[in-house]
């Protein structure tokens, strides 16, 4: 992509959080690149332009903005951005390298400026009853119109014909295909796509894409219909290619609402995108179409050939979008949906309907109901949490249920687990929010809770972990934990571009002489093996003040997502629990030397058993605690005296590290390994 071409397609709410530029309360930034108390970065002009009000001289577009604040030059920041949306980059070509034209490019080339495009413009106003002003401006944009018919050995003729053709686009707005819909009603095929459309999608224009609110259907035709009502859709063309929809181009304050069809393959490619659309952090709800008229109409555009006007197709995905039960749910009872669609949602809040007698006359009015909204309730087999670092699976699982629901005022969903046994208490509820009607929300959670068939598993560990029989990144939304069982309770993995990643290992590599500050990194990244090799060391850090022991631990902090401790909150065997339980992850402990003796004492006996892991019961509720975290201790004294653990911990010190070279001390034990004491390994283990 050019430069003209990135100001276009990046969003810059999306590219703070994505540079990790925090939000002020009143909604602008902190700029980055200084102390910015108040805040003074704005977006505008549609989330591309930006201005830091403190300083007039700083502005500008999504390239100017990666500039300022990862202070490079714009090829750089180019670079960046292309690795940081996973954008094509424009590579020169000399003629002897330019590729041909494929099928599809030809057809879509042909397509837009035919000189029969009018045949098609009079199929969308006449047949399929669009508006004409909109068919005028999505002319040779959004849609073209083609008679071509392949021509060789085996090609039948009277397969092809008058058609309109959509253009199919990719995450980065290259045509990857043409969907073709056949005009004659007698034809023998009802559309065709060509090219290798896998990955893409069909939309009216690019603009489609920044809206805050996008509908998801099959159909182009519907997405245009939809469009004309003032409901911003996109088109996934069949079942078979929305698994392979993108969602990079979605960013953290849009949200996506499914209208798949009401079939069995609708419905499963469906739940995937949900899926996969609720991992990456995107606000998604399914919804049904039926429930929105009184006479079946099965989409969008099959409701504006039966003479429903624009704004009640409008109204019409604005019920869709409303109704807590999706229209044709088959877990709602035929004797229920009724009742059930009396059941009404916005953003997070639900409320339900009744009938009430004002003056004589009936009326329905609206009661709140929860100050949160429910959007799916999915059974969840929940496995042995010493399954999750273990080469062999074993113990048990439980099958519970996973609630995704938003909070009011919150800007993103998140899950809950709930028992089946709790869907009517009424205090499980109140966890995720404020209860205005208890019997209601009982009802109505309890409908939700039948659908079964989008079976879940996880394993109440964070970090690289095993689940069931795959390998996978376990964050906080995947792990269902809370603050009292896991300090990495809300843990997201870190990601960012490759380009990020060589800059990291660089700037890690030159932190500390001897090559430790790398070393750290390796360490810290390494912590994610135990779930193939089934342990990890622990790292201590020797140092006298003034050597940048802290500073250490915030560079690690902010690059990784880490956690640090302090040594008061060792002081009891249940925080010091805590601290390890439940997670594969790294943990920092500044200042390990200040902790009082016995506390400390008590925390060393648990790194033996960390080292690999251990389930222990705190309490009188017999909490369980799963001790697996890897410990990095920092101080001026060595904790490690103790010879079962030594041989458990990895041991270096930084003294010297701003001014000449390290000199790491002699290993307490286990062999030299360059600056670096090495592990003695067990009989049995792998390196």
């Amino acid at each position: 992509m050019d430069a003209a071409q990135l100001r276009e397609r990046v969003d810059l709410h999306d590219l703070c959080h994505k540079l990790g530029i925090q939000k002020g309360k009143s909604g602008n930034y902190r700029a980055p690149w200084r102390d910015d108390k108040k805040a003074s970065l704005s977006i505008f002009g549609e989330g591309r332009k930006w201005k830091d009000h403190a300083d007039g001289d700083k502005g500008g577009s999504c390239i100017d903005l990666v500039m300022h604040a990862r202070s490079v030059a714009m090829p750089e920041a180019m670079s960046l951005l292309h690795d940081l949306y996973g954008f094509a980059r424009d590579l020169p070509q000399t003629p002897a390298q330019t590729q041909p034209e494929s099928t599809e490019q030809y057809v879509w080339r042909q397509a837009k400026s035919s000189p029969k495009l009018s045949e098609a413009k009079t199929y969308l106003i006449e047949r399929r009853k669009l508006p004409k002003e909109w068919v005028e401006r999505w002319a040779g944009k959004a849609f073209g119109y083609s008679d071509w018919s392949p021509s060789g050995e085996g090609k039948n003729p009277a397969e092809y014909g008058p058609a309109i053709v959509f253009p199919v686009h990719d995450a980065h707005g290259q045509a990857v295909g043409v969907n073709q819909r056949y005009l004659a009603d007698d034809h023998p095929i009802k559309m065709r796509m060509l090219g290798g459309a896998s990955g893409g999608f069909y939309r009216p224009d690019a603009a489609t894409l920044r809206k805050p609110v996008l509908t998801l259907v099959e159909s182009p035709i519907d997405a245009l219909t939809l469009t004309a009502a003032g409901c911003p859709a996109i088109a996934f063309l069949s079942a078979s290619m929305i698994g392979s929809l993108p969602l990079s181009w979605l960013n953290d304050t849009q949200r996506l609402m499914i209208l798949a069809d009401d079939d069995d393959a609708g419905r499963k490619a469906a739940n995937g995108l949900y899926h996969r659309a609720l991992s990456q952090g995107i606000t998604v709800q399914m919804a049904g179409w039926a429930s929105a008229w009184a006479v079946a109409r099965k989409d969008p555009n099959d409701a504006l050939q039966a003479g429903e006007s624009l704004e009640a197709i409008k109204e019409a995905a604005r019920s869709a979008d409303r109704a807590l039960f999706p229209a044709g749910a088959p877990f709602v009872p035929a004797g229920e949906f009724g009742r059930s669609k009396g059941y009404l949602c916005d953003l997070d809040s639900m409320h339900f309907q009744k009938s009430v007698r004002i003056d004589g006359d009936d009326h329905t009015i609206e009661e709140p109901m929860a100050g949160f909204r429910v959007y799916r309730i999915d059974p969840i087999t929940i496995h042995d949490p010493e399954t999750a670092l273990a080469s062999v699976a074993y113990g048990h699982a439980a099958t519970r249920s996973v609630v995704t629901y938003r909070r009011a005022e919150s800007d993103y969903m998140q899950q809950a687990v709930i028992d089946a046994k709790d869907m009517g208490d009424p205090r499980k509820w109140r966890t995720l929010g404020h209860v205005h009607n208890s019997k209601q929300l009982a009802l109505a959670m309890q409908t939700l809770s039948r659908d079964r068939n989008n079976q879940q598993e996880s394993v109440d560990v964070i970090g690289l972990v095993r689940v069931g029989e795959r390998i996978r990144v376990n964050d906080g939304e995947s792990a269902f934990l809370d603050a009292e069982r896991c300090l990495y309770h809300r843990w997201r993995a870190p990601s960012g571009p490759i380009a990020d990643a060589a800059m990291t290992v660089r700037q890690m590599r030159s932190l500390l002489k001897g090559d430790l500050g790398l070393f750290l990194l390796a360490w810290h990244l390494g912590a994610f093996l135990k779930a193939f090799i089934g342990f990890w060391p622990h790292l201590a850090i020797s140092a006298h003040a003034g050597s940048g022991k802290t500073t250490i631990v915030e560079i690690m902090r902010s690059l990784t997502g880490a956690i640090s401790v302090e040594p008061s909150e060792l002081s009891t065997g249940y925080r010091a629990m805590k601290s390890l339980s439940n997670h594969a992850l790294p943990i920092y402990f500044d200042e390990i030397s200040r902790a009082k003796p016995q506390p400390l004492s008590n925390f060393l006996d648990l790194l033996n058993v960390a080292y690999r892991q251990e389930r222990r019961n705190h309490g009188s509720a017999s909490t369980a605690f799963l001790l697996a975290g890897s410990a990095c201790m920092i101080g001026q004294d060595n904790p490690t005296d103790d010879a079962a653990l030594a041989s458990k911990v990895i041991q270096f010190d930084i003294d010297g590290a701003k001014g000449g070279a390290i000199r790491p001390q002699a290993p307490v034990s286990g062999a030299r390994m360059g600056g670096v004491s090495g592990v003695q390994m067990e009989p049995g283990e792998r390196p």
